[in-house]
């Protein structure tokens, strides 16, 4: 793991995930969760996702009810439109976390490989990104370096 980023003794950062999600990422949401679980759980305090007032909250509550995740759901008001209330409700993130660091995730993204503390916290050539299309294309790799083991999945 990443020697930088450990305290005194050993001990790991407490490091939370945030998502923002709105009702039409729900469908991808519970896919995103579920890689949280299964790559980074041994990483994360907790998760906490937020989503629009507005939203069908027990849809949300439904769809994230199974899992091992320590998950809280918040629901944020909505004071401006589309991509900007996202930006917004990401930079007060802190408002809903008090852990030393914050990892955010697109609840339209999936994890590929269990991760380590230096995947998060070093600039790495390795940490390659791909993006797919839901239609079934795939978008062009982001990497320094080129690596053959990406760290996750954007879906679009």
């Amino acid at each position: 793991d990443a020697p930088a980023v450990r305290r005194e003794g050993g001990e790991r950062p407490v490091v939370d995930v945030f998502l923002r999600s709105y009702l039409g990422d729900a469908h991808w949401l519970m896919f995103c969760i579920s890689s949280l679980e299964r790559y980074v759980a041994h990483l994360l305090r907790a998760v906490v996702v937020v989503v629009p007032a507005g939203a069908d909250f027990s849809a949300f509550s439904t769809l994230l009810a199974h899992t091992s995740l320590n998950l809280s759901l918040h629901p944020v008001a909505e004071v401006m439109p589309g991509y900007w209330q996202q930006v917004y409700d990401k930079l007060n993130a802190d408002l809903y976390t008090d852990a030393e660091y914050i990892l955010h995730v697109d609840s339209d993204s999936l994890f590929m490989r269990r991760l380590c503390l230096r995947d998060l916290f070093e600039v790495a050539p390795a940490s390659t990104l791909r993006s797919a299309t839901t239609s079934g294309g795939q978008g062009g790799l982001t990497s320094a370096g080129g690596s053959a083991a990406p760290v996750g999945l954007m879906l679009r």
